[in-house]
């Protein structure tokens, strides 16, 4: 049997932190499993809820210079959820896929970050933007996959995915840009 759920996608805007339990950041050979999902299930028609986020920060910013920022794709543990009885394969692969279009978000904004030179003052205005572009993009992901319960456009998905996360590959590494 099939289920639908709703991911939750969290806007995050926050200074890090040391590396926090309850946080799991992207790695490309560091996949979710279900010990992942630690909270305590909420909604009886959502089979998961996969609490994702893009961390952003100003690295050593000093006055008159341009100014680097650093992006980091998370998933929150403890506040992610599945249903015992939705624990299935194609569940999980779907989350996994919605943590990877995180990754991806957070190199796309690598990108622009380092390919412009971008003031203080405008720097959370353009974060929100490609944030908001992020959460429409993760919105149409559930929909043409109806929530993972089509193969065929989830297999669509997860090579399209797949594809773009390789061609940004120059920004996976958890730098200041």
């Amino acid at each position: 049997m099939k289920f639908v759920y709703f991911p939750f996608f969290l806007f995050a805007f926050s200074v890090f932190s040391a590396q926090n339990s309850d946080k799991k950041y992207w790695a490309k050979d560091s996949l979710l499993s279900w010990t992942d999902f630690k909270d305590t299930p909420k909604k009886k028609r959502v089979a998961a809820l996969s609490y994702c986020g893009i961390q952003f920060r100003n690295c050593d910013y000093k006055y008159g210079q341009t100014p680097k920022y650093k992006f980091i794709s998370f998933f929150q543990r403890n506040l992610s959820w599945v249903w015992e009885n939705t624990k299935l394969n194609y569940v999980l692969k779907h989350e996994q896929l919605h943590f990877d279009i995180t990754e991806l978000f957070a190199r796309k904004m690598r990108k622009y970050f380092s390919e412009s030179e971008i003031d203080i003052e405008d720097s959370k205005d353009i974060y929100k933007q490609i944030f908001d572009q992020y959460g429409i993009f993760q919105d149409q992901y559930d929909k043409d996959t109806q929530h993972g319960t089509l193969d065929k456009e989830q297999a669509k998905w997860q090579l399209e995915i797949e594809k773009q996360l390789l061609s940004l590959e120059k920004y996976a590494e958890d730098k200041c840009y």
